[in-house]
């Protein structure tokens, strides 16, 4: 992809997590964009297109920051602390339609970009989870795979069940509380005492 069609995508998606898919016309991202209506749709065969482009871009853009995260030489809790500190900026900058857009509109987009994030981050955990092991900041009884989908399952739940509300989903209390509960289940004595020592991490993203 050209620098210039990125560029482009990336001030949809600005568009998109501001003011939620439905709610922005083709018109209102061709202003934005300073181009005429006709030259967007040459970029892009139609609506479903460019919103399908846009969330692939978003959801590049998010792997390839977790992926310099855990091929970085931080240990393994530094790592999900940086993480969950990325997460809770972008939750910041989201409206809360954008989601329910993208799954009520767009279902077939979510669907597919769901299933390549489940995949990604399971690997993702579990590496990071081997990692732990080894420089004794996880339990060593603690299972990869069997733990790498809990998580996921656990954060995953939040759009399937009725206990947690669409504030809840945007809550950075909530998510930190799902993300320390998912840490203090795996660490160490070791890993505990590191993770209560380095919490002010996540205080910067205040």
């Amino acid at each position: 992809m050209n620098k210039c069609k990125k560029e482009i995508l990336e001030k949809i998606s600005e568009l998109f997590i501001q003011y939620g898919i439905k709610s922005v016309t083709m018109d209102e991202i061709s202003r934005s964009l300073g181009m005429s209506k006709k030259t967007l749709y040459c970029m892009f065969d139609n609506r479903e297109g460019l919103v399908e482009q846009t969330i692939q871009h978003l959801y590049d853009k998010y792997s390839k920051i977790a992926f310099e995260l855990y091929n970085s030489k931080m240990n393994s809790i530094q790592i999900m602390l940086e993480l969950h500190k990325s997460n809770l900026e972008s939750l910041k900058k989201i409206n809360p339609s954008f989601e329910f857009d993208l799954r009520k509109y767009h279902i077939d987009i979510y669907n597919r970009i769901r299933a390549e994030k489940i995949m990604l981050f399971k690997n993702l955990f579990k590496q990071n989870i081997t990692k732990g092991k080894e420089e004794g900041l996880y339990r060593e009884n603690v299972d990869e795979e069997i733990i790498a989908r809990m998580f996921i399952a656990s954060m995953d739940s939040f759009y399937t069940t009725d206990y947690f509300s669409v504030d809840d989903l945007y809550s950075e209390n909530v998510v930190t509380q799902v993300f320390l509960y998912h840490l203090h289940g795996i660490a160490s004595i070791k890993g505990i005492e590191y993770l209560n020592t380095n919490l002010n991490l996540l205080k910067a993203s205040k």
